[in-house]
């Protein structure tokens, strides 16, 4: 018992010679009231220490927080997944955009192609017909 005040002591006296350092080396007032805030509930938790590890809170208190975390870690990847499966759907309609993009101009430019060769063709019959009537005149 002598061990566990003795610990308790130390915890709490090297704790509010820290807080009170880094009170003494914040450069400027603004943030001392935060900084005080915040140990200020360190100490209250270190001040009940003892009693919450008599009472076995401290071990029901860590098994919440555990939980409480992998939530928000399974929330987390849940959010990564989701944004992966967009970028990557993205990507996807990208791709087909330029294929689709793609393979529209190879249609127009075999489509001009058939044209030019079926007028090409066209003209040539014209001439063997013009050529066939000066010859039957």
């Amino acid at each position: 018992m002598k061990e566990i005040i003795g610990n308790w002591i130390i915890n709490v006296t090297m704790f509010s010679l820290i807080s009170t350092f880094l009170v003494k080396m914040l450069p400027g007032k603004t943030y001392v009231p935060f900084v005080r805030l915040f140990s200020g509930f360190i100490l209250i938790l270190l001040f009940l220490d003892p009693l919450l590890s008599q009472t076995g809170l401290d071990l029901r208190m860590e098994k919440k927080i555990e939980e409480q975390m992998k939530v928000v870690e399974q929330e987390e990847m849940e959010n990564k997944l989701i944004q992966a499966e967009e970028k990557q759907k993205e990507r996807y309609e990208k791709i087909y955009e330029e294929y689709a993009d793609k393979d529209t101009m190879e249609n127009e430019n075999q489509n001009k192609n058939t044209e030019i060769e079926s007028q090409k063709a066209e003209h040539a019959d014209t001439k063997k017909a013009g050529s066939k009537k000066e010859e039957g005149k």
